[in-house]
């Protein structure tokens, strides 16, 4: 859950879990520019790439290793809940 908390001084912070969230204000017209719209995709990417990575590494581990049962059910666990984008 997402807490919106308006201080004194007029300023919004967006909390979850008692932890500060990162937000910018957009502008009450409505408008977006396209640097807006190009900021927000360009992490999104990034965190998309390294997510894919982490599953690619996460994959092979899992083909090279002669672990217990346990460890090779961490790993196969970690590659799901990588893929499910949690």
């Amino acid at each position: 859950m997402v807490d919106i908390h308006e201080l004194l001084d007029g300023t919004v912070e967006v909390r979850h879990g008692g932890v500060v969230l990162p937000a910018a204000p957009f502008r009450k017209a409505g408008e977006v520019r396209q640097q807006d719209v190009a900021d927000n995709k360009f992490p999104a990417s990034i965190l998309e790439h390294l997510r894919q990575s982490e599953i690619a590494e996460d994959e092979r581990a899992l083909a090279k290793t002669r672990g217990t049962k346990r460890e090779t059910a961490v790993i196969a666990a970690a590659i799901e809940r990588r893929r499910a984008g949690a």
